[in-house]
């Protein structure tokens, strides 16, 4: 028997941590334009975020273009 309800449960907290990763993007990317002298700890992070999409499949360089 197919649990509907928990189906539908991980849908909606996939979909948060997909919003919640492209507001990270958002905010590392806003952080890197708008304050140069922190540049190299936040581009660390643009690093370790972009592996993270890269292993969990969801990775557009689309949306890094304006720091790469």
């Amino acid at each position: 028997m197919v649990n509907i309800t928990g189906i539908c449960k991980l849908e909606l907290e996939l979909e948060k941590a997909i919003w919640f990763l492209n507001k990270i993007r958002i905010d590392i990317i806003k952080a890197i334009l708008s304050n140069p002298e922190n540049i190299r700890e936040v581009k660390k992070l643009a690093k370790l975020a972009i592996k993270f999409e890269k292993q969990t499949g969801i990775y557009d360089p689309a949306n890094w273009v304006e720091i790469l």
